[in-house]
C-alpha cells in the first residue's frame, strides 16, 4: 500500500474513532440527565424535558448516537477493517456533505443573534468546529482512497 493510501486509511480510522466517541458522548449525556444536556450545550429546553422525564430528549439523542455509529462503521469499511458496505462511496460522500453543511450552518448561527433550540453561540462555535474537523477526516479519506472504494 502506498503512503497516499495509508494516509486515507488513517483518515478513515480517525473518522471512525470520532464517530464512536461522539456516539459515546451522546449516550453519556442521556445517562447524565438534565445536567448532561446542559453541560453538552443542548439547550435549557432539552434539559428541562430530561429533568421532567420526558422521552423526547432521549429519542433525539439516541437517534444521533445511532447515526454516528453507522457513520463510524462506514468509515471502518472504507479503511477496509470491516467488510465492504452497500453504497459505501455514496454514503461516504453524503456523510461528508452532511458534516460540512452542519459545520457551516453552525458557524453561521454562532456569528449572529440566532437562538436555535436554545443553544448558545459558544455551543454552535465549538460543535461546528468539531464537525468541520470531522468532515475534513472523511474528505481526506475520500480523496486519497477514492479508487479503492
Amino acid at each position: 500500500m502506498s503512503t497516499h493510501q495509508d494516509k486515507g486509511k488513517r483518515a478513515f480510522v480517525i473518522a471512525a474513532l470520532l464517530s464512536f466517541l461522539g456516539a459515546l458522548a451522546h449516550l453519556l449525556t442521556i445517562f447524565a440527565g438534565a445536567h448532561g444536556y446542559r453541560t453538552m450545550g443542548a439547550g435549557e429546553a432539552m434539559a428541562k424535558m430530561a429533568a421532567r422525564g420526558e422521552l423526547y430528549p432521549t429519542f433525539v439523542t439516541l437517534g444521533i448516537c445511532i447515526v454516528l455509529i453507522v457513520w463510524g462503521v462506514y468509515a471502518l469499511s472504507a479503511a477496509q477493517l470491516v467488510r465492504a458496505l452497500p453504497l459505501r462511496k455514496t454514503a461516504l460522500v453524503l456523510i461528508t456533505l452532511v458534516l460540512s453543511a452542519r459545520a457551516l450552518g453552525g458557524l453561521y448561527l454562532a456569528t449572529g443573534e440566532h437562538s436555535v433550540l436554545g443553544n448558545s453561540a459558544l455551543f454552535w462555535l465549538i460543535s461546528s468546529l468539531l464537525c468541520l474537523g470531522y468532515a475534513a477526516t472523511f474528505l481526506i479519506g475520500l480523496t486519497t482512497r477514492w479508487k479503492r472504494l
